[in-house]
């Protein structure tokens, strides 16, 4: 459970306070290409959370 206000981009705009069940399709799909980012901004704390995995060389 997320105490703060996020919002993240998906399918071409923002979503605000997505769902657990988004978050969880977000990162399984990051996970099965094994590459990927999740952006997370918290507009009330004026901040920005980067998740990214990148395939190593």
């Amino acid at each position: 459970m997320c105490y703060y206000r996020v919002c993240i981009p998906w399918d071409g705009g923002w979503v605000d306070q997505p769902n657990p069940e988004l978050i969880d399709h977000i990162i399984a799909e990051i996970m099965d290409c094994h590459s990927g980012t999740l952006t997370c901004l918290f507009p009330d704390e004026l901040a920005l959370l980067v998740f990214r995995q990148r395939v190593s060389e």
